[in-house]
């Protein structure tokens, strides 16, 4: 390969890698079951402790 081949092979494959790390940056990080359980548990129990919410009477 010439130099400017190879300048334009590397700023290329550069190129590429720049384009795939924000491509995985904007991809949405979705929460598995359980932790949607987990938190959704800690929320309420927050929230009742701030007194967001009205606890609920076990009948």
């Amino acid at each position: 390969m010439r130099k400017m081949e190879l300048k334009e092979y590397r700023c290329k494959a550069r190129e590429q890698a720049m384009a795939e790390k924000r491509k995985r940056e904007k991809a949405k990080h979705t929460l598995t079951s359980a932790q949607e359980v987990s938190y959704a548990r800690d929320f309420k129990m927050a929230d009742q402790a701030g007194g967001y919410t009205a606890k609920k009477a076990r009948h």
